[in-house]
């Protein structure tokens, strides 16, 4: 490490450089789309083209302002930050999905597990930010996991003893998401989808305070109800699955996912074109670290949920199920269910690659895989086929390395080139 390479990483795990005036705009439930802003402690609030603004649970370090966006607005902006209004009620073109993009920092009694925050080639989050901001969404969907430095640590080799923590601040969730992001937080408006992360027991009063689309109250709720949002012909089926066991089968789980499920099929028009949005896979795959030949199905509740749901015919009929939790790419086609892909590569810290094609996941029949053990985000845009999309999987760079068709049953990918 350079010189003052320590001192810098302290810096950006424990002074983080401040984000002027996050300002953004965002889909709630019922489709609301929602401006919000975010400014120092005591500030008042500044209006939006004469709409006034409200505090949304004010802290001790900062000052949480939001609008809801009147119906018909085209054009409206916050203390000189232009909103991304254009497209709105319009079926997106270009769409970025991207996951997982804090920096890691967390212990444990047997050590610590950092990735070096000050250098753009471990944590390249402002440079995915930077790609995908350069492409021009019209709309950006981040599948949860924001939020990652659990302790201060003075650098990226610290044990445990010399680590702080957990700590759930201002100053992290800024290093983590806001100052990376400011530039593309006013790009397009957003789906924030909720991850293990953001649970009541580690980042989730952040959640609630910056990110959730719902009332605030300084209540962590351990569950939010599903919602749905409509952008022209598209549907993107919201599911909060941020407390799901990653490897049990938990009864009281599988009942409230199979009720999520049930619920987002009653939101759904008779010929929907849905994506369904949760941070965990229903049906992916990890490596498992201590069998080098050995990959293992993720979140198996899920797969529950759904077959509980399915048996009362009330599971949603979706194009695409995208998901993160996996820092990882996968695309999986299946005999006898939605493509699932997963994006969960958008900065932290990645996985092992998966090592084989799996033949199955859970009891699903995996008749198409394709991985990819590198940083980077998907942009994607319609075929010519309704209900089908290509996904681009680009480089934290926006260099395009693989592209795969989605939908239709399908997830086959190929080089981009």
């Amino acid at each position: 490490m350079p010189k003052y390479g320590s001192l810098l990483l302290a810096l950006l795990v424990v002074c983080p450089l401040r984000a002027a005036n996050p300002t953004w705009v965002q889909y709630a439930p019922g489709g609301t789309l929602i401006a919000r802003t975010i400014l120092p402690a005591n500030a008042t609030c500044p209006a939006m083209n004469g709409t006034a603004m409200t505090v949304r649970g004010a802290t001790t370090d900062v000052t949480v302002c939001e609008a809801v966006v009147p119906a018909g607005t085209t054009s409206a902006s916050i203390n000189g930050v232009a909103l991304p209004l254009k497209n709105l009620g319009k079926t997106p073109k270009r769409i970025a999905v991207v996951g997982d993009t804090g920096c890691r920092v967390k212990c444990s009694s047997s050590g610590c597990s950092i990735q070096d925050c000050s250098d753009p080639t471990k944590w390249p989050a402002a440079a995915v930010a930077k790609s995908i901001a350069a492409w021009k969404p019209d709309l950006i969907v981040h599948v949860g996991d924001y939020y990652y430095r659990e302790y201060n640590c003075p650098s990226a080799t610290s044990q445990p003893s010399e680590c702080t923590g957990p700590v759930y601040t201002w100053a992290n969730w800024n290093a983590d998401f806001f100052t990376p992001m400011a530039k593309l937080l006013p790009a397009a408006p957003w789906v924030f989808i909720r991850g293990n992360h953001e649970i009541c027991s580690r980042a989730g009063a952040g959640w609630f305070q910056y990110l959730d689309g719902g009332a605030y109250s300084a209540d962590c709720s351990t569950h939010s109800a599903p919602y749905s949002v409509s952008s022209g012909s598209m549907q993107f089926l919201v599911m909060d699955s941020s407390a799901v066991s990653d490897e049990n089968v938990v009864p009281s789980e599988v009942t409230l996912y199979a009720g999520d499920f049930s619920a987002l099929k009653a939101t759904q028009p008779a010929s929907p074109t849905a994506w369904l949005l949760l941070h965990h896979p229903i049906w992916g795959v990890v490596h498992d670290d201590e069998d080098e030949d050995d990959d293992d199905p993720v979140t198996p509740g899920l797969e529950a949920a759904w077959k509980q749901a399915a048996g009362a015919d009330g599971v949603p009929n979706v194009a695409a199920i995208i998901t993160g939790h996996v820092h990882l790419f996968e695309a999986l086609q299946f005999s006898d269910a939605p493509p699932q892909v997963v994006i969960g590569n958008g900065g932290t810290k990645l996985d092992s690659g998966i090592k084989s094609t799996p033949k199955t996941v859970d009891t699903r029949t995996v008749t198409a895989f394709d991985t990819r053990d590198k940083f980077g985000w998907a942009a994607v845009t319609p075929t010519k086929t309704a209900g089908v999309w290509t996904f681009t999987l680009n480089s934290a760079k926006g260099n395009a390395k693989e592209k795969c068709t989605v939908g239709g049953m399908k997830a086959r990918c190929g080089s981009a080139q």
